[in-house]
């Protein structure tokens, strides 16, 4: 499992709110992604714990995700990202630049069912769709280089958690920085 591979399911994360919140307000998620080669061969999991913020009224989710690859020798990597809503559009983009994109959310405004999204990273092209389940969210997504053949396949699925939880794996799970 490479950096890039983890860098992938940070794409197609997004705005997906367990109910229509008046105010600003949380969910969090833990999950895993099993990635395969186009013809169906594993090329490893990732391990995904996500903190999603709603701001309704500024039309925005804050998304915080950690990701931890299969591959040992590779560190829990944090990427922060910012979601603007507007209708049921959206445009995202990571803050240290690791990608961007668009997409479109389906269902209520602010109590979405799953989204489409579009983002380009170093890698490539990832192409997604997202439904909100009972037990969270699942997401199925695609990469494509430059060449437009898919790359890659993802096939995730992402339980709710609560804070404390997210807040404990979090800090287990990132390196401290140096006192």
């Amino acid at each position: 499992m490479t950096f890039g591979f983890a860098l992938i399911v940070a794409t197609c994360l997004a705005a997906e709110p367990a109910q229509a919140p008046a105010q600003a307000s949380a969910t969090y998620y833990l999950g895993e992604s099993n990635v395969t080669t186009p013809d169906g061969k594993s090329l490893g999991n990732l391990v995904t714990l996500i903190k999603r913020e709603q701001f309704p009224a500024q039309g925005k989710i804050v998304e915080t995700m950690v990701l931890v690859s299969s591959n040992r020798r590779e560190p829990a990597t944090e990427y922060v990202s910012v979601w603007v809503v507007e209708g049921s559009n959206f445009r995202v983009k990571e803050q240290s630049n690791a990608f961007s994109g668009k997409g479109e959310l389906t269902g209520k405004s602010w109590d979405w069912s799953g989204w489409t999204i579009v983002t380009q990273t170093a890698a490539g092209i990832i192409r997604g769709h997202a439904q909100r389940t009972e037990r969270g969210l699942t997401i199925v997504k695609e990469l494509v280089g430059p060449d437009g053949v898919t790359r890659a396949k993802y096939t995730e699925d992402h339980a709710k958690i609560d804070g404390g939880t997210y807040e404990l794996f979090r800090t287990k799970l990132l390196p401290r920085a140096p006192k």
